[in-house]
């Protein structure tokens, strides 16, 4: 007696497919969120780029110019759901989000030189010291520029996402001086 075989591929299918499906929404998921990552690494790369080459001037007098030069070149290079935040050594921000700009802290925290030291995801900055003197961990003391870029990121699962907070965030320092 010999068996019918019609249809088995059809149920072999309705096995597999589905598996195939969630394997290739995964992909497309991790696309995803490394488009944006690759997005913001380069926007706050061409802010680090544009403090580092005009920040050797920096002080409390020219603070302001930087950090809001800085923060647009960011901002420029992203779309306008990208909040970014430019510091001076730990003190004066200029943040812009949804297109609205704010500054807070005091630009004289422009004029000072630090010896930041990173211990994990942890930057401690330290006490004021003299501007090229040796730090402790080999480097010179300097002024630096924090810049942070986030953006929302909504996942095509809902609820179930590998995105901390439904945000992506890139950060990078610069020592300008």
């Amino acid at each position: 007696m010999t068996r019918d075989k019609h249809g088995v591929s059809a149920v072999e299918f309705a096995l597999v497919a589905p598996i195939f499906l969630l394997l290739l929404a995964g992909t497309v998921e991790i696309g995803g969120m490394m488009f944006t990552r690759f997005q913001l690494n380069s926007a706050i790369s061409a802010g680090a780029t544009y403090s580092v080459l005009n920040g050797s001037t920096l002080s409390a007098t020219t603070a302001s110019t930087v950090v809001t030069n800085t923060a647009a070149v960011v901002a420029g290079n992203t779309s306008s759901q990208v909040a970014v935040a430019v510091t001076i050594n730990n003190g004066y921000t200029r943040t812009v989000s949804g297109g609205q700009a704010a500054t807070s802290g005091s630009a004289s925290q422009a004029d000072q030189c630090y010896c930041p030291t990173r211990s994990g995801a942890t930057l401690t900055w330290g006490a004021t010291t003299t501007c090229e003197a040796s730090c402790p961990n080999g480097s010179l003391a300097g002024k630096f520029i924090m810049i942070t870029a986030t953006k929302p990121y909504q996942s095509m699962f809902g609820g179930f996402s590998l995105v901390e907070d439904g945000q992506i965030s890139v950060a990078t320092m610069a020592q300008v001086k």
